[in-house]
């Protein structure tokens, strides 16, 4: 925040100001709260009062509207009691009626009949049309003024309450000066202000002691830290025996001081110490050169002996790599050959696989037509078997006309005779006869022609049956025999579909052998690379432990001349 580098004295300050001023603001608003209320109890008091009033005109009503008084009668005993009627410091009650007429006025008798409607107060206000306008548009209400005081040059403010009597049109009022009340505040205001003064000289004065002591104490640890950290341990801070924060702080600054007084004799103690390891370091530094000659001679002898070994190991595998890398490349063409005729042979099953499910989808094909000509065999043969039940209807029906002609033919008959026997009378009769007869005689061989084309037709509608059904039955072993064929093609999709997988998988095998064989040789590539690094990493460890043995037998000179 802003204030954090701010002097210890300035933030003291801030507190003091910002607290006096709290102080100022809450008692003026006790103050402002102290008026107000002083106000409102004398408003209440009035209104009370006004209201008390009233009641014992209401009561004068009640007696004129009941018939014990005459309303003249009540009215003058209303105004008699509120004339004798006093309160506080010799107040008094009024009334006037809604056309600012006076009807009685205790202290100024003289006013009584007049109307008052241009009286006015100091500030312009009509004091008696203000009271009628407040009774006739609310009943009742506050009406402040200024009105002459006994003892005052000037008006002094009052604070009036009226209140109607509606059935009179009266209006009884009251008020009461609140020249005390100001009294009283400026009283109490002069009181606050004293106080507040008196306070604000003992809070300025605990301030100023405490905040010096404070200061001055803050000052002399400051100055103290600032000693020990130049270096004198001399420095003694002040307050180390109080009980508050200021003697927490010196008594911490005394341990800063006793840690910095152990630290001086630390560092001597250091001092001493670092003098004679430095002795012992250089007798131990001779006899670890001893050591160390000793040791590093042996081990460079063994690095040069096994950098020779690692050469020879290392031109050995760079010969074997060699020979891999050959043999890997031959092996890689291998491959890559059964590679290729494995994926002619894969072409080639899937171009078998392809032909068997064109033939599995003819065979399917015929199948459905095989189907399709029973099921139209079998409508045929119904149709056939209809045509033959309906010859056979129409055979019992030219029957039935054969019988028919044949009775007719013998009532012809019997007609021709009984026209014989009727003689001349009889003639015509007799040619209708003859002529009934030759017609059923017709009838007769119409329906024998007709019954033996049934008969043929019959005859012929049994042998369409029979060729009918079989048809059926040679449509229904076509289909069998297409159902084996359909099944074998299958069977033969599913050996070619093994096949084609099989052949796919020896082409994906040759694929991961030729990837394999790939990494073999790179395997092989770089174990020569290897091999050929190893060799020069052992050259240039032969040239380094020469350079190590060199190095330190200067170290180790140099070391014993130290």
């Amino acid at each position: 925040m802003f204030i954090d580098n701010w002097r210890f004295r300035a933030k003291i300050l801030l507190i003091l100001g910002v607290s006096l001023f709290g102080m100022v603001v809450l008692i003026g608003l006790s103050l402002i709260n102290l008026r107000s209320e002083m106000m409102e109890a004398r408003r209440l008091k009035t209104q009370h009062i006004v209201e008390t009033a009233s009641a014992l005109v209401r009561h004068y009503v009640e007696l004129s509207n009941a018939g014990s008084m005459m309303e003249d009668d009540a009215k003058q005993a209303a105004k008699d009691a509120l004339q004798s009627l006093r309160y506080g410091d010799n107040e008094y009650f009024w009334v006037n009626d809604l056309n600012s007429v006076v009807i009685m006025h205790p202290i100024k008798p003289e006013l009584n009949g007049k109307n008052l409607s241009n009286l006015k107060d100091g500030n312009g206000k009509a004091l008696f049309v203000e009271f009628a306008r407040t009774v006739r548009e609310h009943k009742a209400g506050f009406v402040d003024y200024l009105w002459p005081k006994p003892g005052h040059e000037d008006p002094v403010k009052k604070i009036s309450y009226v209140q109607g009597v509606e059935a009179w049109g009266w209006v009884v009022g009251s008020g009461i000066y609140v020249d005390d009340v100001d009294a009283a505040f400026k009283a109490e205001l002069v009181n606050q202000g004293a106080g507040v003064v008196v306070i604000v000289a003992i809070v300025l004065l605990i301030s100023y002691m405490v905040g010096t002591g404070m200061v001055g104490s803050m000052a002399n640890i400051t100055g103290t830290m600032h000693k020990l950290a130049d270096g004198d341990t001399g420095a003694m801070p002040k307050g180390v025996d109080r009980k508050d924060e200021i003697g927490e702080m010196a008594r911490s600054v005394m341990v800063f001081r006793d840690n910095a007084i152990a630290m001086n004799k630390m560092r001597e103690e250091q001092e001493t110490e670092r003098r004679q390891a430095e002795l012992e370091r250089r007798s131990t530094l001779v006899r670890l050169a001893d050591e160390l000659e000793a040791g590093v001679s042996s081990t460079a002898q063994a690095v040069n002996a096994a950098a020779a070994q690692m050469r020879a190991t290392a031109s050995s595998m760079t010969q074997t790599a060699d020979h891999t890398s050959a043999e890997t490349a031959m092996v890689a063409s291998a491959v890559e050959q059964t590679s290729a005729n494995v994926e002619t042979v894969a072409a080639a099953a899937e171009e078998l696989n392809a032909s068997i499910g064109e033939i599995t989808r003819q065979v399917a094909q015929s199948t459905t037509i095989a189907q399709d000509a029973v099921e139209a065999a079998e409508r045929t043969d119904n149709v056939v078997r209809g045509l033959s039940e309906a010859a056979s209807r129409i055979g019992e029906v030219v029957g039935l006309i054969n019988t028919i002609a044949a009775q007719t033919n013998l009532l012809a008959l019997n007609a021709t005779i009984e026209a014989a026997r009727a003689g001349e009378a009889g003639k015509g009769f007799a040619v209708v006869a003859n002529e009934v007869k030759h017609l059923a005689n017709q009838t007769a061989k119409a329906t024998d022609e007709i019954t033996s084309q049934i008969g043929a037709i019959q005859g012929t509608t049994g042998q369409v049956v029979d060729a009918i059904g079989d048809i059926g039955r040679t449509i229904n072993r076509m289909n069998e025999i297409a159902g084996s064929i359909a099944a074998a093609v299958e069977e033969q999709g599913a050996a070619t579909n093994e096949i084609a997988r099989s052949v796919a998988e020896a082409a994906a095998g040759a694929q991961e052998v030729g990837r394999h064989i790939g990494t073999v040789a790179e395997a092989a590539s770089q174990t020569g690379t290897s091999a050929r690094e190893v060799q020069s990493a052992a050259d240039h460890l032969a040239d380094d432990s020469h350079a190590l043995t060199d190095g330190l037998n200067r170290f180790l000179s140099e070391v014993r001349k130290m």
